[in-house]
């Protein structure tokens, strides 16, 4: 018996003579513009509305740090545009990597983050510097990193303001840790970022002032930088004063020594007395 060949394939029998029906004719029509009628929906809302505005600003780990002026820096960039088009008040196009670069830049922070919490949220993660240093200024207060740069000013709203312009009792009664004090002597106005003390007399201040807190009675209330001979002067809580040199060929630790031993051996602290000046080599004057 012969076999016969079938054919599986699908078949269209549309007789293109046959015209659409009035419904399907009409729907066709309607189609483009319920499409771009929903587009325009959809960017109005994402671009125009209120939907995705950003109005919650949260601001984590700001101890010392200004966190007012990290949220006028935000909402500074909230106002401009991005693409020069989409305005960053819409939390869809605000860009975090630009705010991490601006703050970063202002505030001495270790890290910086900044996440999204839609709808409307920023959620700002800062770690700052550990203050090492107090700077005292213009009757105001400023926390200085290691690197000599300001991480923020103290803020007056936990100080007493009858009693900030007197430095003597400024360590006891502001003060938490204890943080050496320095006298800053310029009128320039400070801000957040400056450096404000090279990196190397910093050290200086701070291996004298650890020294003298860990091997020694004396109780030093501030100190004063004076790069005019590169002197640095030490009140203490006795009222009487220490002068340290600062040259760069002058061991800061090896004054120190001198100090207490002179202090411990020489001195007569029954009596009253001026000062002990160390800024003279192996020779050391006290008065």
């Amino acid at each position: 018996m012969k076999k016969q060949s079938r054919d599986f394939q699908k078949k269209s029998y549309k007789n293109p003579y046959f015209r659409l029906t009035k419904s399907k004719k009409t729907l066709k029509i309607l189609r483009l513009p319920v499409i771009v009628l929903g587009v325009f929906c959809i960017s109005y809302i994402i671009l125009f509305s209120s939907v995705f505005s950003i109005d919650n600003i949260e601001i984590v780990g700001a101890k010392n740090s200004d966190a007012l002026e990290i949220q006028k820096s935000i909402e500074k960039q909230m106002q401009s545009k991005r693409f020069f088009i989409f305005s960053q008040n819409n939390i869809l196009f605000f860009n975090t990597k630009e705010a991490e670069q601006g703050i970063g830049g202002t505030f001495s922070l270790n890290e910086i983050g900044i996440r999204k919490k839609f709808l409307h949220s920023l959620e700002i993660h800062i770690q700052e510097k550990k203050a090492s240093l107090v700077l005292l200024s213009n009757s105001r207060g400023y926390y200085i990193d290691e690197e000599g740069r300001v991480i923020a000013e103290i803020n007056q709203q936990n100080i007493e303001k009858t009693n900030f312009q007197n430095y003597d009792i400024l360590r006891h009664k502001y003060i938490s840790e204890d943080i050496p004090i320095l006298i800053h002597p310029s009128g320039k106005p400070i801000q957040a970022g400056d450096e404000v003390i090279q990196k190397k007399f910093l050290e200086k201040i701070l291996n004298a002032d650890n020294a003298i807190n860990t091997k020694s009675t004396i109780e030093i209330l501030n100190y004063e930088l004076h790069l005019d001979d590169f002197s640095l002067h030490a009140k203490t809580a006795d009222g009487w004063n220490i002068y340290f040199s600062m040259h760069e060929a002058d061991d800061i630790q090896q004054q120190v020594e001198k100090l207490i031993l002179l202090y411990d051996t020489q001195i007569d602290t029954t009596r009253t007395l001026d000062y002990i000046d160390l800024r003279f080599g192996d020779k050391v004057f006290f008065k």
